[in-house]
């Protein structure tokens, strides 16, 4: 500890001066520069827009709207012109509606002795009736000793 307090007692007035105006130019500089790339920034954001605004253009698309500045809050309360255009709210869309789910499950009215149930074969049908209905048809699957796997058949 003693070491960095002799190390500080080192430097004279003088050379932390000289530092301190070395570090104030430095500084000076670098706030130039970054004003100076501020500036091109800008310049740059400015020619992308209307780069953006002559592709535009040139598509035969419509360009962007120059909208006045918005004047809220500096006195226009009360005034009534006959010029202004009166907004109408449209309401939003209650609520999500709903998707019905319904499950058929189709068994075969023959399985043949020995078969062993093996699951569904499943089959999305989705139908509108004035409400969305998606009905999930299971074709029972089943192993027979004589065929290895195959769904079951209503006749």
């Amino acid at each position: 500890m003693q070491d960095i307090q002799e190390q500080d007692q080192n430097f004279s007035f003088a050379e932390l001066k000289a530092e301190n105006v070395e570090l104030k130019a430095v500084n000076k500089q670098l706030v130039e520069r970054n004003e100076l790339l501020a500036r091109m920034v800008l310049d740059l954001q400015e020619t992308v827009k209307q780069l953006k605004e002559e592709i535009d253009r040139l598509k035969g698309q419509k360009s962007r709207p120059k909208f006045p500045p918005a004047t809220l809050g500096k006195g226009d309360k009360g005034d009534d012109n006959s010029n202004t255009k009166q907004r109408t709210t449209v309401s939003p869309i209650v609520g999500i509606k709903k998707i019905r789910h319904e499950e058929i499950i189709i068994t075969p009215p023959n399985v043949p002795e020995g078969s062993r149930f093996k699951g569904y074969s499943d089959f999305h049908v989705e139908e509108l009736n004035i409400e969305a209905l998606k009905i999930k048809y299971r074709l029972a699957v089943y192993e027979t000793p004589s065929v290895r796997r195959r769904p079951a058949i209503c006749i």
